[in-house]
């Protein structure tokens, strides 16, 4: 009797490890998915992020050469200015 008291105590025992191996496999296999998901959405906010950035700093590169554009316009039109005083002076004064 002692040995078949024993015997299903093991089964039990053995019964109950089962179920928390499986348990424990669920468990894993729902953290993986959780992982995979998390994952994914990092992911897929790092790409708008990514081409948020882009999309900004081709914003601030067309900014900047309008910027260029205009420095390039006024500084050539100051040249030609300063070119025709200088001219004018060297005229009054050669004449």
């Amino acid at each position: 009797m002692a040995v078949t008291d024993r015997s299903q105590d093991t089964d039990r025992h053995i019964g109950r490890l089962e179920g928390i191996v499986e348990q424990m496999v669920k468990d894993q296999a729902e953290y993986r998915q959780d992982m995979r998901a998390v994952s994914d959405r990092i992911i897929d906010q790092m790409v708008k992020d990514q081409a948020e950035y882009r999309q900004d700093m081709r914003a601030i590169s067309t900014r900047i050469d309008n910027t260029t554009n205009r420095i390039d316009k006024l500084l050539y039109w100051q040249l030609g200015l300063l070119s025709v005083i200088i001219g004018g002076i060297i005229g009054i004064y050669f004449k």
